[in-house]
């Protein structure tokens, strides 16, 4: 997301990806309700939203279960972390590499491929 936007060109860029019918209109006002009152955009002005401070992740076994959930929806079975984190799943949360435990997962592993190319992959 942009530093703010209208919810306007929010929902004119709704309707471009999926066509112009009440129903797309219906569900982009939920989507930002419902944002809103998760605390991840602040709606407070106006016709006009922006983000809030992403959501610092602590513990990192909730790291490791969203890196495994990120890995469990997708198509590929290896990707590398740069794939993973520019996943949607991560947009509320401040997250780097360096925050993945996979030595401690039972369910991950890092798959050496190539040259100094790791990905990480479900056992």
């Amino acid at each position: 997301m942009q530093d703010d936007i209208t919810n306007l060109e929010f929902y004119r860029r709704c309707v471009e990806v999926n066509g112009d019918r009440e129903s797309i209109k219906r569900a982009a006002a939920r989507y930002l309700q419902s944002i809103a009152e998760w605390g991840l955009i602040d709606a407070d002005e106006k016709a006009k939203v922006k983000p809030e401070p992403k959501i610092k992740l602590e513990n990192p076994a909730v790291v490791t279960w969203l890196l495994a959930s990120v890995l469990y929806s997708n198509e590929r079975d290896r990707l590398s972390v740069d794939e993973i984190l520019s996943d949607p799943a991560w947009f509320p949360f401040d997250v780097h590499p360096q925050d993945f435990h996979v030595e401690q997962s039972s369910v991950l592993e890092v798959v050496h491929q190539g040259v100094g190319m790791s990905l990480l992959a479900l056992k």
